[in-house]
């Protein structure tokens, strides 16, 4: 209060009282300077709220009509509470006459702040039944309420989540289905605008490439929708992680890739004006010379017609144009009812062309033009890219594509490992849990999916004589998940190195195959009859089933190969024994040789015998014995059976 209140005294005087009175009365008055005759709140027209205190300079609770600068799409009439303790320092609360919002403005030190809206608290429920297209939300909200475009098309009904930032640069929606546990995402990256549908299918080249003369055709509903000339290609280079596709300059002059071809009077019609758009770039700038880029739309008036007429629609990317950065070219015009580049061809199909000039400097220069996302959109500007509604794969410059997130707990229906045990084996068979069921059975229990897998000794059927870890992969004929035609592939290992591989065809298994590793122990040039040679092994034959030596024999004037176990208890030797025969059809000679390698340690070898035996004529007699240049032995493979 402006005043304080004190009682009255039998010795009050009434001139005493004057003051006390007097202190109530302006009080009183000021509180009703803002009040018409009829007692209601005075009402200034056309203030701006940007400087509010330039016509009213008191605190006070007034009505405002025609007002500019108040917040963002909200009626300029309202009330308003201005709390004023000077020029440089305030408060504005403004509400609109026709809604329950309320906004606050502040004014610091000189400095006015931007409107803030206050959250009024409701009933704290949600209406339902509402229809929401997200690319026409505006401002931030949580709704209950069926999209438009949902992430999927059975999961359109549940709770919207929207939030925008400041000046709309960006937003985000959160989507949680009624019908499903996942939670749905979805950003906007850019600003809020106009965008046109895309006319071109296959805009990020998913499809196998195919001849451009295998795609003059009008079908846009089976792929592929793009034709490729010689010296083009769909290319490695990205461009947003998506597919781009590159001109070479090797040896054409007007490399090509086009597109299949819409037919006038369905998708565009003579008149109509469209724009084309598409991002591109070069290797390098200098390699052009004066060869350049382009792309066009050519009319046609047959569908299969082999020549490309000018229509009118045309852009070229010179070289001092052109960068190795992505950049976007457009070009507008107006579809005419006759092409340009040849005489009365009437336009009754186009077709979009992305081509590279080689005319001028020739080709093998080695220039490289890259196209990314081209589109064709009706409209006199190119608005930003979005993939055709059709297409496999999507993509929007304007807004990202759904993203899935999935609760912890089934999150490990769809990883190979489990989640819950820090990354353990998805499925553990042990011996005492799993019983008497086979190893089969066990396989076939397995869901669609691809798994890492433990498997203990002992179980019935287990290949080898060890437990075993690896992978299964388990599909049902289409991935129809409801049939009974399910086929299993695995590949396991022991921790000793054996590979096994299973596999179950839908109606029977396959005998488990084993697989052999091998690894060079020794190389060189070892005469048998030399027994001062050390041959050191680079690796130890204990880790080894069996060892191939290969080597001569004078006789056969060739080389052979030969297989020993190293399996055989107390091996201390390697023995290599043969025979030849004469390559005459009249001569019966026979040679025999016999070869003998002492191991001095699992790790080294040395030789130790050398001896050949020729028959001439039922005659026998020993041809040599520990002679130079009759056996050679040259390579020691170690084979490891997996």
């Amino acid at each position: 209060m402006a005043f304080s209140y004190t009682d009255l005294k039998d010795t009050d005087r009434l001139k005493d009282l004057y003051p006390k009175v007097n202190d109530i009365g302006n009080y009183l008055l000021r509180l009703e300077e803002n009040l018409d005759s009829t007692g209601n709140i005075e009402t200034f027209d056309s203030i701006d709220f940007n400087n509010v205190t330039k016509k009213i300079s008191k605190s006070g609770v007034y009505y405002f009509t025609r007002a500019i600068n108040q917040p963002e799409d909200v009626n300029y009439n309202g009330y308003v509470i201005l709390s004023i303790r000077n020029t440089n320092y305030y408060k504005i609360y403004f509400s609109p006459f026709n809604t329950s919002e309320l906004y606050i403005k502040t004014c610091n030190n000189g400095s006015l702040s931007k409107w803030s809206k206050f959250l009024i608290a409701g009933d704290d429920l949600y209406d339902e039944g509402n229809t929401l297209d997200i690319k026409r939300l505006n401002k931030s909200i949580t709704q209950f309420a069926t999209l438009l475009n949902p992430p999927k098309e059975d999961l359109n009904i549940g709770w919207i989540d929207y939030k925008e930032s400041r000046e709309g640069k960006s937003s985000i929606i959160e989507f949680n289905p009624i019908n499903s546990t996942s939670t749905f995402t979805k950003m906007r990256r850019l600003p809020e605008q106009e965008q046109n549908p895309n006319f071109l299918r296959d805009s990020l080249f998913i499809h196998p490439k195919t001849a451009y003369e295998n795609i003059r055709t009008d079908n846009w509903e089976t792929p592929p929708f793009w034709g490729y000339s010689s010296g083009t290609n769909k290319s490695s280079i990205k461009f947003r992680g998506e597919n781009t596709v590159q001109l070479n300059d090797t040896s054409y002059t007007y490399p090509t890739i086009m597109s299949n071809r819409f037919k006038i009077g369905e998708q565009f019609s003579v008149g109509d004006t469209v724009t084309v758009s598409v991002y591109a770039r070069v290797n390098d700038t200098s390699l052009l010379k004066n060869n350049y880029a382009f792309f066009e739309l050519a009319g046609y008036d047959k569908v299969d017609m082999t020549l490309n007429p000018y229509t009118g629609g045309r852009r070229e990317i010179k070289a001092d144009e052109l960068s190795t950065e992505w950049k976007r070219y457009s070009f507008t015009f107006s579809i005419p009812e006759y092409t340009q580049g040849a005489s009365g061809v009437k336009t009754n199909y186009v077709s979009l062309l992305l081509r590279m000039d080689c005319k001028t400097s020739g080709n093998n220069n080695g220039a490289i033009v890259y196209y990314a996302m081209p589109k064709i959109e009706k409209g006199n500007k190119a608005t930003p890219f979005i993939t055709h509604t059709k297409d496999v794969k999507q993509y929007d410059e304007i807004w990202t594509n759904w993203n899935e997130i999935l609760p912890k707990g089934e999150l490990n229906n769809y990883t190979t490992v489990d989640t819950g045990k820090d990354s353990y084996f998805k499925y553990r068979f042990w011996k005492n849990e799993v019983g008497d069921t086979s190893f089969k059975d066990l396989l076939l229990s397995l869901p669609q999916g691809f798994h890492t897998v433990y498997a203990q000794n002992g179980i019935t059927d287990l290949p080898g004589t060890e437990s075993l870890r690896g992978t299964v992969l388990v599909d049902y004929s289409k991935g129809d998940i409801t049939g009974t035609n399910k086929q299993v592939v695995s590949t396991f290992t022991t921790l000793s190195g054996r590979t096994y591989k299973l596999t179950f065809n839908g109606t029977t298994w396959n005998v488990p195959l084993g697989t052999e590793n091998s690894f060079l122990l020794w190389t060189g040039e070892a005469d048998l009859s030399d027994s001062s040679i050390n041959m050191t092994f680079k690796d130890s034959i204990k880790n080894y089933d069996y060892v191939e030596i290969t080597f001569y024999f004078d006789a056969s004037g060739s080389y052979t190969t030969e297989r020993l176990d190293l399996t055989v208890p107390g091996l201390s030797n390697f023995y290599i024994r043969g025979m030849n025969l004469a390559n005459s059809s009249t001569s019966t000679s026979i040679d025999f040789y016999e070869g003998e390698i002492d191991l001095v340690s699992d790790t080294m070898a040395k030789p130790a015998m050398s001896k050949k035996i020729k028959i001439r004529d039922g005659v026998s007699s020993v041809e040599g014995f520990n002679t130079k240049g009759h056996i050679i032995v040259y390579n020691i493979v170690g084979i490891k059976k997996l």
